[in-house]
């Protein structure tokens, strides 16, 4: 696994796990929701990912740090304001917020619950490099910022 750290971008996981998720909803009983209801929570799920896509974008922006995962070696700012006071990873909230989003619109447990596994590679191969590099590079103020915010949520 250690080969793949850092060479897919996340992006790229967002669209394996939405494929995923439709193929399993293809093969797998759904819940029987009104489409009225499938579609309510897709979008207040889209809504809350793209409220945070924007400011952890407009973060990045305003740091002028890298915003490109596949090197955080290159990131020139520890950002810890905005979304960052919440959760370490806020972005890839906002990829889970959307894969949720769409296991409630396909209406399909098993695909509502291969969000978790998004949840694992992305912490498997995106986020535990990325930890490492930033802890290399910002030292103490990392390690203080770890211990105040979570990861996730």
């Amino acid at each position: 696994m250690e080969k793949l750290e850092l060479k897919i971008p996340p992006v790229a996981w967002v669209v394996i796990f939405a494929l995923l998720m439709w193929c399993a909803a293809l093969v797998t009983p759904g819940w029987a929701w009104s489409w009225s209801v499938r579609l309510a929570a897709f979008a207040v799920a889209f809504l809350l990912a793209g409220f945070i896509a924007v400011g952890c974008l407009l973060a990045f922006r305003r740091t002028r740090t890298t915003l490109n995962p596949m090197v955080p070696e290159q990131s020139s700012a520890l950002i810890s304001d905005g979304w960052y006071r919440v959760s370490r990873n806020p972005i890839y909230l906002a990829m889970l917020a959307m894969l949720i989003g769409l296991g409630f619109l396909l209406a399909n447990p098993v695909s509502l619950a291969l969000s978790a596994g998004f949840v694992w590679i992305m912490n498997r191969l995106q986020i535990h490099p990325e930890e490492r590099a930033l802890q290399k590079m910002f030292g103490e103020d990392y390690r203080a910022y770890c211990q105040q915010v979570r990861r996730w949520l």
